[in-house]
């Protein structure tokens, strides 16, 4: 039995053109609506619709939207000081979630198409992968077609 055909970049990424990468506990807490805000040292630089790609097991396991950031207030501090000791962040931001979509399946992520990224898995990067197999399928299928 052939393996699954991987994803297209259009199938993974929906209406995104970017994926967040975050550790699996952080994400899960973001799919069941009991974390609203993404911790990280910097404010984000990008707003709108996103899909979320759980790190470890890469996988594309949601999308949202991140409406914008903030440094964490008293109150967020307070929240979430058990994850705050753990990253140990100096000045802190909370990137805003909101409209939280559970995809009905993970869609795996290829590691080449991973491989190098930090935060960010994008769009473009997937579609070069797709390519580059879309032009081995068929050289592959030049080469045994027989002569007419």
């Amino acid at each position: 039995m052939a393996a699954p055909r991987p994803a297209t970049a259009a199938e993974a990424f929906g209406i995104t053109v970017r994926a967040l990468k975050i550790k699996p506990r952080w994400l899960q807490q973001i799919l069941e609506g009991t974390k609203r805000i993404e911790i990280r040292k910097k404010p984000c630089p990008h707003k709108g619709w996103i899909s979320l790609a759980a790190t470890g097991v890469l996988e594309i396991q949601g999308r949202a939207l991140i409406s914008g950031s903030h440094r964490l207030s008293a109150a967020e501090r307070e929240e979430y000081a058990g994850t705050l000791e753990a990253l140990a962040y100096e000045d802190p931001w909370a990137w805003e979630i909101e409209e939280v979509e559970l995809l009905p399946s993970p869609i795996a992520i290829p590691s080449w198409v991973a491989r190098g990224s930090v935060q960010w898995l994008t769009r473009e990067r997937w579609q070069r992968w797709d390519d580059a197999l879309l032009r081995s399928a068929n050289s592959s299928e030049m080469r045994v077609r027989p002569k007419e």
